[in-house]
């Protein structure tokens, strides 16, 4: 008797493996979209304002964007492509675009440290090239070398507002792909 309930137990137990195999093969898992979140901003490198217009070139910053990647899902996932636009106090200066192929492990965070270099050159072409900085720049009163010089000198601080917008990561998986958006704001407010 003991034998035979023995054997049922086990046959039961096998088709419910075999049942939920089959059933996770032809039902795969719905992808669910990362979680990207702006975890910090740093300054990498600083070199003190001056700027060239004539010979094209000016003084470098970077500054590290740090991101939080979370893997909701029960699989592991590859970041695919990671794109974002960074602005200062409102103008838009530089889309930085990433293609590392980064595996986030399933039900965990990973970070990712985006590093962007702005040349103050090219950042007075971003302040007078689009007609919409131009005008933000009409409405504060003030001049487009003086913000570049001031944020130059107030970054150490984060005496500003530095966005990451239009912040775009794509993944794929073996279950498929997806999208995820994101938009921060740093320093972050209290």
């Amino acid at each position: 008797m003991r034998k035979s309930l023995f054997i049922g137990l086990v046959f039961i137990i096998a088709v419910g493996i075999v049942g939920c195999t089959v059933w996770w093969a032809v039902v795969p898992p719905k992808v669910q979209p990362p979680v990207v979140k702006l975890n910090r901003v740093e300054v990498a490198h600083y070199w003190p304002f001056w700027i060239e217009p004539k010979k094209k070139r000016g003084s470098t910053l970077d500054l590290a964007f740090v991101f939080d990647i979370t893997n909701p899902n029960k699989f592991k996932v590859m970041l695919d492509q990671f794109r974002f636009t960074t602005a200062f106090e409102g103008f838009e200066l530089s889309t930085p675009i990433v293609y590392e192929d980064i595996y986030i492990p399933a039900k965990t965070t990973s970070q990712l440290r985006v590093e962007v270099t702005y040349d103050a050159y090219t950042a007075l072409l971003a302040l007078l090239v689009p007609a919409g900085n131009v005008e933000m720049l009409k409405k504060k009163g003030v001049k487009h070398v003086n913000l570049l010089k001031s944020w130059w000198e107030k970054v150490g601080d984060f005496a500003f507002p530095i966005e990451v917008r239009n912040g775009v990561a794509s993944f794929t998986s073996d279950y498929g792909e997806v999208i995820s958006s994101f938009k921060a704001t740093f320093p972050f407010k209290k």
